[in-house]
């Protein structure tokens, strides 16, 4: 959605309303233009300058569009596993569900370690790939432990990520 080449183009009042969405995605989702500008502190039509620029009619069509990025994302990862869109749009983005997410990654990572499991081909972990860690001396039991180890890992992130919270860490100048 923001391309590098639109992020260059944008005024000083435009950069700001950029970092706020980038801040703030899950909640501008859901704002009138005039709350918008207000917390972004910029007026009504720089948000639309802004909503131009990144290729919308207008603040409603930028407001879906957000959503959608949002939507594939998160279905992106659970289906194909970790993506750009839910890494840098997502994670990166509230740095404390990254946290839980590499806490997760350690203590299943671990875990799967513990059970013998081992990749058998050269593909990102996910849902549909999970196959590449059966053992054809033993799939029985893999695919037990691959099962086991899938939930946990959503739950657990579910979790931590309830416990260390959602807002983002503060920023040091």
């Amino acid at each position: 959605m923001f391309s590098e080449e639109m992020i260059c183009s944008l005024n000083d009042l435009e950069l700001e309303v950029y970092k706020y969405v980038v801040r703030n995605a899950d909640k501008v989702c859901y704002m009138r233009i005039r709350e918008f500008a207000d917390a972004a502190h910029v007026s009504a039509s720089t948000i639309l300058r802004f909503c131009k620029k990144a290729g919308c009619d207008g603040y409603a069509e930028f407001k879906i569009r957000l959503r959608q990025t949002a939507l594939a994302a998160a279905s992106s990862a659970l289906i194909a596993g970790t993506t750009e869109p839910a890494l840098y749009g997502v994670a990166v983005r509230l740095k404390r569900p990254l946290i839980a997410s590499l806490i997760t990654g350690f203590v299943c990572g671990c875990l799967a370690g513990m059970a013998g499991l081992a990749s058998r081909s050269m593909v990102s972990p996910s849902v549909l790939t999970g196959v590449q860690f059966i053992d054809p001396a033993n799939p029985g039991v893999s695919i037990a432990w691959i099962a086991g180890i899938s939930v946990l890992s959503i739950v657990l992130s579910f979790v931590l990520t309830l416990v260390i919270g959602f807002e983002d860490l503060p920023e040091e100048e």
